[in-house]
């Protein structure tokens, strides 16, 4: 174990099922199952000082001994459709040894549905952790602002505005900048979920990628861009 201020530590979620595409971080794509892309970029970060996978499925298990990390299999009672980020996490730290707990590590929650997210991305994000002091880090791309224009309808069929009601009048160019969670980087003191119960947002500093660096597995249509981005 590294002897430097800050321990990080890698923990990869990657159950079997799916609903859009069957045993998705296992399914192949220019003859490397998805899964590999993140944990090979999770080996090139010097300051990650180890690497767990996580998951309900042997085959995959089996696979990260093969490329030389950690695993732990999850019941898969933590691996179902409406299972979230937390149940993983929550199960992870259970059985972390007492040892790593006493130190209260960052973990870097990556998450295989983002292989384009590089070492490069984990490198500096790990960088402003230490730098700025940091409790939680995680990274966004920049969206469309007309979501601050979105609408609800309640009951007898009456408007509520998302936001504040001004913005569904306002042009486009007055609307303030819009942000969402990219799913690839998540880095968090563990003593910091443990007090929200959950992966921390409010409050996390944004690291900002771009919108081809933040494509997000989730249907086939994906892993076909994935694969002409590898070709090009």
């Amino acid at each position: 174990m590294s002897l430097k201020k800050n321990t990080f530590i890698a923990l990869i979620p990657a159950r079997a099922g799916s609903k859009g595409v069957i045993n998705k971080n296992f399914k192949k794509v220019g003859g490397k199952p998805l899964i590999f892309f993140t944990i090979s970029e999770a080996k090139k970060v010097r300051s990650i000082d180890q690497i767990y996978v996580s998951s309900d499925s042997i085959e995959i298990i089996n696979y990260s001994a093969k490329m030389l990390v950690s695993s732990l299999l999850r019941p898969k009672k933590y691996s179902k459709d409406d299972s979230t980020a937390a149940d993983v996490v929550k199960h992870f730290l259970g059985k972390l040894p007492e040892r790593l707990r006493a130190i209260d590590p960052y973990l870097v929650y990556l998450q295989p549905t983002s292989p384009l997210r590089k070492a490069t991305h984990i490198n500096q994000s790990i960088t402003l952790v230490n730098k700025l002091n940091l409790n939680s880090l995680v990274s966004v791309r920049k969206i469309d602002s007309l979501l601050y224009k979105s609408l609800n309808i309640k009951n007898n069929n009456k408007i509520v505005t998302n936001f504040k009601e001004n913005f569904s009048i306002s042009n486009r160019q007055s609307l303030p900048d819009a942000y969402t969670p990219n799913g690839a980087i998540y880095i968090f003191k563990m003593s910091s979920f443990l007090k929200k119960g959950s992966i921390p947002i409010n409050g996390s500093y944004a690291f900002i990628m771009n919108n081809e660096e933040s494509l997000d597995i989730d249907s086939t249509e994906d892993f076909v861009r994935l694969g002409e981005v590898f070709q090009s």
